[in-house]
């Protein structure tokens, strides 16, 4: 098949680190190998094509100098998915696509075409990430929602990772959700230079991913001052994009709240895959007390290398996560419930821990690669009518 992913975001952008980003390049060279020609369209600073690992990427600038002085978010959307889409039908005239897959995140597939089998995957769903900042949702953020959801209706069929979304959406729209779960990564040579600088031989809790109060990072600083004081020989790593918290760095809310201990918090920045990979695995646990997600990335690599991670329930983690078999989970912004939880993991016996780290790894092989792939072809050939 030719396939096409449209998408806001991608490892050759800035957002390199992203799971949106990260999901895409896995699943493309899944698929890829499995014999299918594989095009990803992304937004970008510059236009430019170019092919990597045998996917040919074509990265279209989607820039527009008057629009970052007199045009709202909303019409930006649309604008970005114009020239999508308009760099799509181009291509589409020379290699005659058999499907193309939107996200959802940012309404990529305002202008998808009615000639070409359609599919999108759920990405987030905004009401629920303003749900879980307990904000009010601006009125730019509504619209941009809005334009999400009927960019979802235009696609002939929908499909996501987390449970707990698929239901939601399913719900607002009127229009069924199917579920594949996020693939594992393609295994990874780990590069050991960062943790053997930084924090080698430490016992160390690790959290990664976007830090902020979304993934629950808020709590963590409720709790690191206690958890840091009465385990003095523990460490707190961060590692991701600092996504701010009144006007500040949140790192800062983290060092000001750990207080004298805020030397055992350190932060190494946002890390390629074969850095990070290292420091995932010699983690005591990796905590991730998300308010919401949509079956994070972070999680299933940690359980796939053997580690327990502490998750919350009702945030997709109780997808995977069995407590107290193959990881532990705590209630959604409870930092009491988060400390408890982290308490029961520092106090496992050896041969509990690795009891535990076996039952995670064992749980995600129904997430491997080639298995994910298999089910995205499958849905992929249902939609456009080949069985």
């Amino acid at each position: 098949m030719n396939i096409a992913f449209i998408t806001p975001e991608y490892i050759t952008e800035k957002g390199f680190d992203g799971g949106l980003s990260n999901y895409i390049h896995k699943i493309s060279l899944a698929l890829s190998e499995r014999g299918h020609n594989i095009f990803v369209i992304v937004s970008s600073d510059k236009n430019e094509q170019l092919v990597s690992d045998g996917i040919t990427i074509i990265r279209v600038n989607i820039s527009t100098n008057f629009v970052k002085i007199t045009i709202p978010g909303p019409f930006s959307l649309i604008i970005q998915s114009w020239k999508l889409n308009k760099t799509l039908n181009k291509l589409n005239k020379n290699i005659n696509f058999d499907i193309i897959q939107f996200t959802s995140y940012t309404a990529v597939g305002l202008f998808a075409s009615k000639h070409i089998k359609t599919i999108s995957r759920i990405s987030s769903y905004q009401p629920l990430w303003d749900k879980a900042y307990g904000r009010e949702a601006s009125f730019s953020s509504k619209i941009n929602s809005m334009l999400e959801l009927y960019a979802l209706q235009r696609t002939n069929k929908i499909y996501g990772p987390s449970q707990v979304i698929a239901d939601v959406i399913t719900k607002k729209i009127n229009k069924p959700v199917e579920v594949i779960e996020s693939p594992l990564p393609s295994k990874i040579k780990g590069n050991s230079i960062i943790y053997n600088d930084s924090i080698k031989n430490k016992k160390y809790l690790l959290f990664f991913g976007s830090i902020g109060v979304l993934k629950g990072v808020k709590e963590i600083g409720e709790i690191i001052f206690e958890l840091l004081k009465n385990n003095t020989d523990l460490y707190f790593v961060f590692i991701g994009k600092d996504m701010g918290y009144n006007g500040k760095p949140m790192l800062n809310y983290i060092w000001d709240m750990a207080e004298e201990n805020r030397g055992r918090c350190l932060y190494l920045g946002s890390l390629r895959q074969t850095y990070l990979q290292v420091i995932i695995k010699n983690a005591f646990a990796v905590v991730l007390p998300s308010r919401i997600d949509n079956l994070p990335n972070t999680c299933t690599e940690s359980m796939a290398l053997g580690k327990i991670v502490i998750g919350t329930r009702g945030a997709s983690f109780d997808q995977l996560i069995e407590d107290t078999q193959n990881g532990y989970l705590c209630e959604i912004a409870d930092s009491n419930s988060l400390l408890s939880a982290i308490e029961k993991v520092l106090l496992l016996s050896p041969e509990q821990k690795q009891l535990i780290e076996a039952n995670a790894k064992k749980t995600v092989t129904r997430l491997e690669m080639s298995a994910i792939a298999e089910k995205t072809e499958q849905l992929f050939k249902n939609v456009i009518g080949k069985q």
